[in-house]
């Protein structure tokens, strides 16, 4: 799968514990969270599942009230684990999809990105990560966990590689209808 374009109908978004006493701390948190967002637009207007998790959301909080409102339709699944595949409800939602690349956005990068992608990578899933999306509190533990993720097999780009790379031709309906995100 590395080195293949992501292709539409096998993808999924993971919005990753993008929550409140967390968010306040990471770096370069506004802009993953205004990826994050564009992420989960560009999902919704082509049609890509999407999942989001929330780690022990009754210690931690909820999702910031930005993520809560763009998926209205979305359950968040609560997780004590720092993997996402340490929940069977998580496990069991991928399954069900089958759908084999999940692209990730969230925090932190370190940690519960860290964990959810190798897990990934061993149930045989291409982890696509997106860069600008996920942060932690210090940017070595990001660069660090993603030199480590890259090493064991996943794809590191940036929000605008994926979105182009699903969409591969400008005159279609896909790509009309998210031109107004992938405008600088």
């Amino acid at each position: 799968m590395a080195g293949e374009l992501i292709k539409k109908d096998d993808c999924v978004l993971l919005i990753l514990d993008i929550q409140g006493t967390l968010f306040t701390t990471m770096y370069k948190k506004d802009e993953m969270l205004e990826i994050s967002l564009k992420m989960i637009e560009f999902a919704k207007r082509i049609g890509l599942p999407i999942v989001a998790t929330e780690q022990y959301p009754k210690g931690l909080g909820p999702s910031l009230p930005e993520i809560q409102k763009a998926l209205p339709e979305v359950e968040f699944i609560p997780k004590t684990s720092f993997s996402c595949f340490g929940e069977e409800k998580f496990d069991a939602k991928l399954r069900a999809l089958d759908r084999k690349t999940v692209i990730v956005v969230g925090m932190e990068t370190h940690i519960c990105v860290n964990q959810t992608t190798l897990d990934g990578i061993a149930k045989g899933y291409h982890m696509y990560l997106i860069a600008d999306g996920i942060t932690s509190f210090r940017k070595y533990d990001t660069k660090m966990a993603f030199r480590r993720l890259r090493a064991a097999g996943a794809t590191i780009a940036t929000s605008e590689m994926a979105m182009f790379e699903i969409l591969r031709v400008a005159k279609t309906p896909d790509f009309k209808k998210c031109f107004d995100l992938l405008k600088r």
